[in-house]
């Protein structure tokens, strides 16, 4: 990723704790023409000083709610514009500390836009990556999210509150099998119009409901895999965003919203009020009354297929307990009101780390009109969604083609 910045201009790197910000500050005399000028970091010429030197003055990791940090750069004594390639390889450890679990890429992204919103940066690149296949069994990990005392002992982990969500809403509202069936095979459709999707494959309603069962009632096909995968955006302020795109996507509204802990403390799986309660709040920021009329495309996080039911439901697309309603109606496909997950969702691709961070991209995309095969026609607003931990974290961003 490359842009120019100007003299005077505050540039923020973000990325989970432990990404590596202290790799950038090294980097920095060799990324840069530094015959140019000095480097200014913190008002300190790094040319001069070792990084050890400079570790406290140069590098300022905060420990936010987002679990991400930052790295600030003082160009205000540049003596020009001077061209930049700053760059950022974020390496997230399953649930490791510091991030927040399979929310970690929303909460990238939401830290990003606070630091262009605060004023104190003009440019952000936000960044996150995990190559989940180098983790022996990732469920293992995953059951770290819960409590280690009175749950983790029954392997409570993704795929059995995946399947608590999905039995309680077979029950609660009569969903079935071939609901979720239903799901799998219109994601396995889209994703055959992403090159980046990790599953590529025609699957048919049928041939879902063939596959093994995993963890009642959830089969292989309603479960997402262990992928590998990086995303990266940038985040600029109103004067920087039209100077580095013709179309950029902006901010609507953006937040986050943090659930109970304890699995044991839900005496419900078959709703999500959490996120109903945070699409609320988002809502008003967004300016939004009606989202089923309001939106034009829809990326959720939807690591199994039953999730993308709930979510749609507590969203509002429509009542609770009418998802089914709404993809047996068409109107989540492709060529339907309401498109959800056109790139294929995290049922086809699921790098868990930058995961969030692709959701967010891919509604940038399709606001931008850049998503190629993929592209929902005449997108004008976007609505990005993650979830994390034990089904506790949410982060929802909505994007715009029109300035707000």
């Amino acid at each position: 990723v490359s842009f120019t910045i100007a003299a005077g201009e505050s540039v923020a790197i973000v990325g989970p704790t432990g990404a590596g910000k202290s790799t950038v500050a090294a980097l920095i005399p060799r990324l840069l023409d530094v015959d140019e000028g000095a480097v200014m970091v913190d008002r300190i010429d790094v040319r001069d000083h070792p990084l050890e030197s400079l570790r406290y003055a140069a590098l300022q990791v905060v420990s936010l709610h987002t679990g991400t940090g930052y790295f600030t750069h003082d160009f205000a004594n540049w003596p020009g514009a001077l061209p930049a390639m700053l760059m950022l390889i974020s390496f997230i450890s399953g649930c490791a500390g510091g991030t927040t679990g399979g929310t970690t890429g929303g909460s990238v992204a939401l830290g990003g836009y606070y630091h262009v919103t605060s004023g104190l940066f003009d440019v952000v690149l936000a960044v996150a990556s995990q190559r989940v296949g180098e983790s022996l069994e990732a469920q293992t990990v995953l059951n770290t999210c819960i409590d280690p005392i009175y749950e983790r002992w029954m392997g409570g982990g993704a795929i059995t509150v995946g399947a608590n969500q999905a039995a309680s809403h077979f029950r609660y509202y009569g969903t079935t099998e071939e609901d979720l069936a239903m799901v799998a095979a219109k994601n396995y459709a889209n994703a055959l119009n992403n090159p980046y999707a990790h599953l590529q494959r025609h699957l048919t309603v049928e041939d879902a409901l063939k596959t093994r069962m995993v963890s009642w009632p959830l089969r292989f096909s309603d479960c997402c895999p262990s992928s590998d995968g990086a995303c990266a955006i940038i985040l600029a302020s109103e004067e920087r965003a039209v100077k580095i795109t013709d179309t950029p996507a902006w901010v609507r509204g953006a937040g986050q919203i943090t659930d109970n802990y304890y699995i044991g403390d839900r005496p419900w799986f078959q709703d999500w009020d959490g996120l109903t309660m945070l699409a609320r709040r988002v809502y008003r920021q967004a300016k939004i009354d009606n989202p089923l009329e309001e939106l034009d495309v829809a990326e959720l996080y939807n690591a199994f297929t039953v999730q993308e039911i709930i979510e749609c439901e507590a969203l509002g697309f429509c009542e609770p307990g009418k998802g089914t309603e709404l993809l047996r109606k068409g109107v989540t496909s492709m060529d339907g009101k309401l498109p959800v997950c056109p790139s294929g969702g995290t049922l086809c691709t699921n790098p868990i780390g930058a995961t969030g961070l692709i959701r967010i991209a891919e509604a940038a995309l399709q606001v931008m009109g850049k998503a190629d095969k993929r592209q929902v026609p005449n997108v004008k607003t976007a609505l990005g969604h993650v979830w994390g931990a034990a089904i506790g974290f949410h982060v929802l961003m909505i994007l715009d083609k029109q300035k707000p």
